[in-house]
Parts: C-alpha cells; structure tokens; sequence
C-alpha cells in the first residue's frame, strides 16, 4: 500500500494516481470496501480472456495497474507470453547454468522456496 502526499492510498508507489482506492483525511479514512472490489475486478476482468492463454499465468510478474492501455476496451498486457518463449527462456537458463555451474552450485546451497 502506498499513502500520498496528498492523502491518496494507492496499491503501490508505481501506478497512476487515477487508481486510487480511498483517502486518509485530517481526522479519518475514506474507504469503500465495495467499491476497490468492483474497481479491482474490472480492470482484472479486462486481461481474464489474455490470461487464460498465457503461459506465465501462474507466475505472473505483471500488475494490472501498470498495463499501459488498461483503460481501452482491449488492453494488451506486457507480461503476456507463449508456451514457446516460456520455453525457449528456460532453455536459455538451463544453457547459462550449464556453461556456470559455479551459480548452479550456488543456487543448490543458498536459495530456499518457502510456501
């Protein structure tokens, strides 16, 4: 969350100013639970049909708020992608990895996943 200068609270720091979710006022907070739903799954709703032939789907790295023509009809998202370039970038891994197994090594000792 992100709070304004001017009192506007946002989802983050990096999206427009026009999607803002509710005000904190000199002596109260104005939100409107029933109103970020609505506003929220609109703009998801937009990128649904996009989504479901996605290959990131599950792993999406893209906000919605920060699809340049999220207001048009049709917007047309930046993180979209194919079976095919999500596969050709795991092959790009696998050959890096490959030609450096120090940061394989690395990988295998340091990173954790945790659910």
């Amino acid at each position: 969350m992100f709070l304004s200068a001017t009192g506007k609270i946002l989802q983050c720091e990096r999206i427009d100013h026009d999607f803002v979710l509710g005000y904190v006022h000199a002596g109260h907070v104005e939100l409107d639970c029933k109103f970020i739903a609505e506003f929220h799954n609109h703009y998801i709703t937009k990128c649904m049909e996009l989504c479901i032939d996605c290959a990131a789907s599950r792993n999406c790295p893209q906000c919605v708020y920060d699809i340049s023509d999220i207001r048009e009809d049709k917007p047309q998202c930046n993180g979209f992608c194919s079976k095919e370039k999500i596969d050709h970038n795991e092959e790009q891994t696998l050959d890096f990895l490959r030609e450096h197994p120090e940061y394989y090594e690395k990988i295998l000792k340091t990173v954790s996943i945790r659910y």
